[in-house]
């Protein structure tokens, strides 16, 4: 029994490392920085190629001053290893001196984002279909990923989707119920733009691959594209 408890703990909570405020100081001066805000820097490329996340908590009342939202970040990316999903390889979980901040230093996912693709008008009616299969699969496995869009679904050089920035994800035991496909389809598409840019015709083909590939949860093209545009 014990043996079981301590590889479920160490499966579920893994160690950080302190990054010293001069580590950081160092990487930050010789990095590229990806991402900003007006609280800091959030994310950086390194001279190597890894990728540095750092993540604050903002209000004083939060989960995650016990978990922090890096810790989470590590969990999600095992759990989709786990599941055969492409994703980053984390290196290292870090908190820092400041008791509001942590950070996870990762290889990137190789490949182009969906939004890179059909910006450069290399969108393909195939990419379409294996897109909505793939998003179909998420959902099957039990993986509702509050930042679903074009920027954050890789497509590989092995010709296989996966995800990135994985921040905002839950993942259950069962298979994600209509109400949440829906409204993670809902998501996806929020930026009218986007939508445009993807092309209908793609748009179409997606749908009708998601709900072919859908598993004990049927769902109708209309009923799909009715939610998708409802804004």
């Amino acid at each position: 029994m014990y043996t079981l408890f301590k590889a479920f703990f160490l499966n579920w909570y893994q160690r950080s490392t302190l990054l010293s405020d001069a580590q950081l100081a160092e990487w930050l001066s010789t990095s590229e920085i990806l991402e900003q805000d007006h609280f800091g820097i959030k994310v950086v490329r390194l001279t190597n190629g890894d990728i540095l996340k750092i993540f604050r908590v903002k209000r004083t009342f939060s989960s995650a001053n016990f978990f922090s939202y890096a810790r989470s970040f590590c969990r999600n990316e095992k759990r989709l290893h786990q599941l055969a999903i492409p994703t980053i390889q984390v290196k290292q979980l870090f908190h820092l001196n400041s008791d509001h901040k942590s950070a996870v230093l990762y290889s990137p996912l190789e490949g182009v984002t969906v939004r890179e693709l059909f910006t450069r008008h290399e969108l393909t009616t195939e990419h379409a279909h294996k897109l909505g299969a793939f998003m179909a699969g998420l959902h099957d496995l039990g993986i509702y990923f509050r930042g679903l869009h074009s920027g954050n679904i890789v497509l590989t050089p092995a010709g296989q989707f996966g995800l990135i920035d994985i921040s905002e994800m839950t993942i259950f035991p069962w298979r994600l119920e209509r109400r949440r496909r829906k409204r993670n389809f809902a998501r996806y598409w929020r930026n009218a733009a986007e939508a445009e840019n993807f092309g209908l015709s793609n748009i179409k083909v997606l749908i009708s691959a998601y709900c072919a590939a859908s598993q004990r949860v049927h769902m109708q093209e209309a009923d799909v594209a009715r939610y998708l545009f409802r804004q």
